[in-house]
């Protein structure tokens, strides 16, 4: 029988949230923050997504043969490493030039507000891309 192994890296986003891993619509399991787990799964053409909370990611289709070992990786939103050390950076060079000197820098302002926009697109109008399924 196939199996499918589910590599998950780690990030600061999601780091304590469980990933419910779904096969044609049937949930398998849930994974955790770098765990990496395998699945016995039916030969042939297979849907596997990935969900957390109301946020998935895309649909990878899998050809399996018989007792084909397939690896896939999950990984969060395009950036999602670097997107809260950076976010949370400029916010706190925004907050220590206002607070200190009083002055609203408008760039610092429009970084943050980026910043922003960008989380608030993968959690509404990007949420079915919130997470990456890739072959490993």
């Amino acid at each position: 029988m196939p199996k499918i192994v589910v590599h998950r890296e780690t990030e600061w986003a999601n780091k304590a949230r469980k990933v419910a891993i779904f096969l044609n619509g049937k949930k398998l399991g849930t994974i955790e923050d770098r765990q990496v787990i395998a699945f016995e799964v039916p030969e042939g053409e297979q849907e596997l997504v990935a969900k957390i909370d109301w946020c998935r990611s895309n649909k990878l289709m899998l050809h399996l043969q018989p007792d084909e070992l397939e690896h896939v990786k999950i990984e969060g939103f395009v950036f999602s490493s670097y997107f809260f050390p950076v976010s949370m950076l400029v916010l706190l060079i925004y907050l220590g030039v206002y607070f200190t000197t009083g002055v609203n820098n408008v760039y610092l302002a429009a970084a943050v507000m980026c910043c922003l926009g960008y989380l608030l697109f993968f959690l509404s109008v990007g949420r079915k891309h919130y997470l990456q399924l890739k072959i490993k």
